[in-house]
């Protein structure tokens, strides 16, 4: 990554007046290069200046750290795709660890299959994986798919940080493992998660699957949540799939969340753990669902400069400041 360089005659210093720039594929596979040689960016800022269509180029995913402030400005990442069927490293990211903060930014026909691998812990997010930073106002579409073994999910796993104004929107398959969730599937880690929104249809296979997290810490917590998503897997009991949150008998700190009435789990609207602090999360209609009133009033989302509702009865909410002629 380039440690210093001038644009219009403006030093790139890497601060938050004078940050690195992301300006085309190149000099992002050039700054993923640097964390997979240990370089965590620790107190530097980047900035991305362009969408950026990564087809036709091999994104590197290995396991990296990023202790930086991220800045999308609301551009677009699309065309991605990690193809990884002979895994040698435990997770497959397009950031690795975060621990600094990632925000403003769109991910958009992402398409990540991942072939598990015994002998490793094959964790795919397709942001994060671990980490205790920030991420933020990040809309992610496409497919993603892992087969057998260990966690995945449409944001990060394993990650013990703060996740807040996202929005997910996966075709999505897990086979056996640890399952997936649409946001984070974080097994024994403490994280929170707030004011998102998760969408699309979730397979989990043998295994599980949830619409906003998996999680097995009971000081966890999910507020402000909604689930538009239909979910599918065959685990069934206390661990199974949900319309929110579960995985295990303990159950993390649920506040205010809701799911569309009429969402199926595993083929049926769900008839137990109904209710805004319960695994499905309360019901809401469709009507209500695509209502400013009741993300503002009920959910307490910022709707005046966070997200919108571009067709008030017609259109569910999306965030603010992208471009969606993706």
């Amino acid at each position: 990554m380039k440690q210093s360089r001038r644009l219009m005659g403006k030093p790139e210093l890497g601060t938050e007046e004078f940050p690195f720039l992301i300006e085309n594929v190149f000099d992002y596979i050039a700054f993923r290069n640097e964390m997979i040689i240990g370089n965590t960016f620790s107190g530097i800022h980047h900035k991305v200046t362009n969408n950026i269509d990564f087809t036709g180029f091999t994104i590197p995913y290995q396991n990296a750290v990023y202790e930086g402030h991220f800045h999308g400005n609301y551009k677009v990442f699309k065309n991605i795709i990690i193809d990884d069927k002979a895994p040698t490293f435990n997770s497959t990211a397009l950031f690795g660890s975060v621990n600094g903060i990632l925000e403003n930014l769109a991910f958009i026909n992402v398409y990540i299959n991942r072939l598990g691998k015994a002998g490793i812990n094959n964790n795919t997010g397709a942001i994060g994986y671990g980490g205790n930073g920030i991420i933020r106002k990040v809309y992610v579409q496409g497919i993603i798919i892992q087969k057998v073994n260990y966690e995945l999910a449409g944001i990060a796993t394993q990650f013990s940080g703060l996740i807040e104004n996202c929005v997910v929107d996966f075709v999505a398959t897990k086979d056996g493992g640890y399952g997936y969730a649409n946001i984070i599937n974080s097994r024994a880690q403490q994280f929170e998660v707030r004011n998102c929104l998760s969408k699309g249809t979730i397979n989990g296979g043998s295994g599980n699957a949830f619409g906003i997290c998996r999680t097995e810490n009971s000081s966890a917590k999910i507020s402000n949540c909604v689930n538009l998503a239909t979910i599918n897997a065959t685990l069934a009991g206390t661990v199974g799939s949900k319309r929110i949150a579960g995985g295990h008998a303990n159950t993390p700190q649920l506040i205010n969340n809701y799911s569309l009435d009429t969402a199926l789990l595993n083929n049926a609207i769900p008839t137990i753990d109904i209710g805004a602090s319960l695994r499905n999360g309360a019901n809401a209609t469709e009507t209500q669902l695509k209502s400013l009133a009741f993300y503002r009033d009920t959910m307490g989302w910022d709707m005046d400069t966070i997200w919108e509702i571009v067709s008030e009865d017609i259109t569910y909410p999306r965030l603010r400041g992208f471009n969606y002629t993706f």
